[in-house]
């Protein structure tokens, strides 16, 4: 399974199962496989059984719920870890996975909706008051870690925007953000399409880079964009798509460095093209007009190659994209002179604030027309 073998290792795990098939450990390796390889239901119907077997394993519920994730299912997510952590005795607390689990929880109340943000304070209180060799432990799940992080950053002046409107049933309409992490940073805001107040809902794809994208490739990530794009309403004609930091962070400059590309240009130009022909190919299966978000730069100066690629990567589309009308272009806005994020905008050395909203509501007055 490490190495990749996703058939291999599931031939081993069904020979377990073979001998003994209550074994926990072999159905979540299992479905680790097909979470791997793009099978959500079939991953998601492994884990049910695991957790079935060992309802007490943190990690059986913990690759359950983010299974649910995966295929946009956030109540069922939320349900499952509220059993779960309800369930526990502060002498249970044994393991790093019975640690991680509130960290994801507190993700998934975030970004499945306003209805779940009243538990977000307490389970933030919870995380801080971890042991200092379980937040030295859950700190090595990076991840997830950096979700955690992200989200104190995010929420620390208001949870949401909107936190107050979802118990009345008065929310407006939403406006979908599609993509990475970056998602969030103006979710559950209020802005304006049309002179129609409208609020930024985000349909969260961890992981995604832009490179994962182009034809015929199977993934995790590449399945839970497609969830995400089944999720939405049919009257949804419109969405802005958020992708592209991850390859500027870590698949570009790699790429060089591996001497895959003769330089950064060229890097930018295979992973832009993919991307542009993966909207196109989005845009006409799911019959929506994609508005792209262009990438957030870098935080910190020393990464020059990280600078570059996000630099190269924002020409790429401003050149296709705005002469279409389609192309929330906030890049100079927002990026120093050296190419880093403004102070003002940094949120926690990778994303973005919402003080972005002002730029963004200006970009979306230019091109929802």
């Amino acid at each position: 399974y490490e190495s990749h073998q996703y058939d291999v290792a599931a031939d081993w795990y069904n020979k377990t199962l073979a001998l003994d098939p209550k074994h926990g450990l072999s159905l979540s390796g299992l479905a680790n496989c097909e979470k791997d390889k793009g099978n959500l239901q079939e991953a998601v119907d492994y884990y049910k059984r695991a957790v079935i077997i060992g309802p007490s394993d943190p990690t059986f519920s913990f690759n359950l719920a983010q299974a649910y994730e995966y295929t946009q299912r956030y109540s069922e997510a939320l349900n499952l870890l509220q059993s779960f952590t309800t369930a526990l005795t502060p002498g249970d607390m044994t393991t790093v996975n019975h640690f991680a689990v509130p960290i994801l929880y507190l993700k998934l109340c975030y970004v499945g909706g306003p209805q779940y943000h009243e538990r977000i304070p307490a389970l933030l209180r919870q995380i801080e008051a971890f042991p200092d060799v379980a937040t030295k432990a859950v700190q090595s799940l990076a991840t997830h870690w950096a979700y955690y992080f992200f989200l104190k950053r995010l929420t620390a002046n208001e949870i949401s925007p909107i936190m107050a409107m979802s118990g009345g049933g008065g929310l407006p309409k939403p406006l979908y953000f599609v993509g990475d992490s970056h998602v969030l940073s103006a979710s559950w805001s209020l802005v304006k399409v049309r002179g129609e107040t409208r609020y930024v809902h985000p349909l969260l794809v961890t992981g995604l880079k832009a490179w994962h994208l182009r034809s015929g490739h199977r993934f995790l990530t590449v399945s839970n964009t497609e969830q995400c794009m089944k999720t939405l309403p049919q009257d949804v004609k419109e969405i802005v798509f958020v992708c592209g930091e991850i390859d500027c962070r870590e698949g570009l400059p790699g790429a060089v460095v591996k001497k895959k590309y003769a330089c950064m240009g060229d890097a930018v130009e295979a992973t832009a093209a993919v991307y542009i022909s993966a909207m196109e190919t989005l845009a006409l299966t799911y019959g929506v007009s994609i508005k792209i978000l262009t990438i957030t730069p870098p935080c910190n100066p020393k990464y020059t190659d990280r600078i570059e690629a996000t630099r190269l990567f924002n020409e790429k589309l401003r050149q296709f994209y705005a002469p279409l009308n389609q192309l929330l272009d906030i890049s100079r806005d927002v990026s120093s002179p050296e190419g880093t994020v403004k102070t003002e905008y940094n949120c926690d050395g990778t994303h973005m604030n919402r003080s972005i909203l002002p730029l963004l509501q200006r970009e979306i007055d230019t091109v929802f027309k």
